[in-house]
C-alpha cells in the first residue's frame, strides 16, 4: 500500500512538473512572438479612424477572371484598356475592356509578373525569374516584341518609365534601360533585397527595398532610396522598421504603406519628405496595406486586405475623406487604377483574380 502511495506521488509530481515546464515554454513562445510588436512599435503622429469617415453607398461592377488568371500584381491604364500582370507560373498579361470588363490575355515564357507599365506606346512587364526578364508587348495584338534578359540582376520586381529611360528594379540593383536599342546599365545599392517598388517625384527616383527572408517577422525593415536619375550612383537612404508596400506614390512627398503587421501590430502609412524625415501615421486597423495611389486631382487612396477588402480616400494632410468596403467575396484590395471618365478599378489579390469598378466622380468633391 505504501509503495502504491509513493508511486502515485511520483506520478503526480511528474505531471505537475511537466505542466509547469509546458506552461513556461508556452509563455516563452508567446513573449518571443510578441516582441516584434513592441520592439518595432513607432509612435504615430496622426491616427486615421476608419469609423470616423463616411462609408458611402457605391454602385459596383465586378468581374471574376478565369481559373489560372490569378493574383494580379501589376496594373496600368493605357489606350482605354486596363492592363494587368499576374503573379503566376507562367505569368500572364491581361488586356481588359474598361467598359465591359471583358478581357483577352497572353501567357508568357517566364514566371511571376511582378509589375507592368506603358512606355513609348508599348506594354512592358517584368518577371521575377532568377535572371530578370523585361518583356515588351504590342498592345494591339498582344504579341511579344522583345525580351530583354538582364543576367546581372535577379528577382525583377518593379518598373518605372521616367527621365527618358525604363528603370527595372531587382535584388539590390537597378537597370537603366534604353528602350530604343535595349542597352542597359546596372547600378548596385547596399541591399540584397528586391526593389519592390519604384516611383518618381521631386526630381528623384524613389525605390523601396524591403527585407524578404525568414527573419522578416522578427526584424522587419525597408530601405527607402532617393536616387539621382542623372547620376544613379548618387543616392541617399533611410531605413524604416516596417515592410513597405509594393505600390507607392509621390505627391508633395513620398507616400508608402506598411504591408506587415508584426504579429498583430497596427498598419501604418508613411509620408517621407525629400530630406528623408518622415511622419508615421497609423490606421489602428490590423489589416495590411497593399499600396498607396493618387488620382488625377491629387487625392490619395490606400488599398487594404480583409474580407472584403477596403479602400480609403485621404488628402496630403491625412484628412480621411471616405472609407469604401468592397462587395462580399472581393477580398484583399491590392491595386488601384483610374481611367479618364471618373472610374476607379480595384484588383483583388485572389485566385482567380477579381476586379471591382466604381465611379468616383461624386466622391472627388
Amino acid at each position: 500500500m505504501e509503495l502504491k502511495r509513493m508511486s502515485f506521488k511520483r506520478t503526480k509530481t511528474k505531471l505537475v512538473s511537466g505542466f509547469i515546464r509546458a506552461t513556461f515554454i508556452i509563455l516563452g513562445i508567446m513573449i518571443v512572438f510578441s516582441l516584434p510588436v513592441y520592439l518595432f512599435y513607432e509612435k504615430p503622429v496622426i491616427t486615421l479612424d476608419f469609423n470616423s469617415a463616411p462609408n458611402p453607398k457605391v454602385n459596383f461592377e465586378t468581374t471574376t477572371l478565369e481559373n489560372g488568371d490569378n493574383k494580379i500584381h501589376g496594373s496600368y491604364f493605357f489606350n482605354n484598356s486596363l492592363w494587368f500582370s499576374t503573379r503566376t507560373y507562367p505569368a500572364r498579361v491581361i488586356k481588359m475592356n474598361f467598359d465591359t470588363l471583358e478581357y483577352e490575355k497572353i501567357v508568357l515564357n517566364g514566371n511571376d509578373g511582378e509589375d507592368l507599365i506603358e512606355a513609348d506606346g508599348f506594354i512592358f512587364v517584368i518577371l521575377c525569374d532568377y535572371s530578370t526578364k523585361v518583356i515588351k508587348i504590342n498592345p494591339d495584338n498582344l504579341a511579344v516584341e522583345k525580351t530583354i534578359k538582364i543576367k546581372e540582376m535577379n528577382h525583377g520586381g518593379s518598373l518605372l518609365y521616367d527621365f527618358g529611360y525604363l528603370w527595372a528594379g531587382g535584388a539590390g540593383k537597378l537597370a537603366k534601360i534604353n528602350i530604343t536599342d535595349y542597352s542597359y546599365t546596372i547600378y548596385k545599392y547596399p541591399t540584397d533585397n528586391q526593389f519592390h517598388a519604384l516611383t518618381s517625384g521631386g526630381g528623384y527616383l524613389w525605390g523601396s527595398s524591403p527585407l524578404q527572408d525568414a527573419l522578416t517577422i522578427f526584424t522587419p525593415k525597408t530601405t527607402i532610396f532617393k536616387i539621382n536619375p542623372e547620376s544613379p550612383e548618387k543616392y541617399e537612404s533611410v531605413t524604416i522598421k516596417k515592410i513597405m508596400t509594393d505600390d507607392m506614390t509621390y505627391l508633395d512627398a513620398l507616400y508608402v504603406g506598411s504591408e506587415n503587421l508584426n504579429l498583430g501590430a497596427e498598419s501604418y502609412i508613411y509620408k517621407i519628405y525629400d530630406n528623408l524625415t518622415y511622419i508615421p501615421v497609423t490606421t489602428k486597423e490590423k489589416i495590411k496595406c497593399y499600396g498607396i495611389f493618387q488620382s488625377s486631382d491629387g487625392f490619395l487612396w490606400a488599398a487594404y486586405t480583409g474580407n472584403p477588402g477596403t479602400i480609403i480616400q485621404f488628402n496630403n494632410e491625412f484628412e480621411l475623406i471616405n472609407v469604401i468596403r468592397l462587395p462580399d467575396g472581393y477580398n484583399n484590395a491590392n491595386e488601384i487604377i483610374f481611367d479618364d471618365n471618373g472610374n476607379m478599378f480595384i484588383t483583388c489579390f485572389q485566385s482567380p483574380a477579381k476586379v471591382v469598378k466604381l465611379n468616383i466622380s461624386s466622391l472627388l468633391l
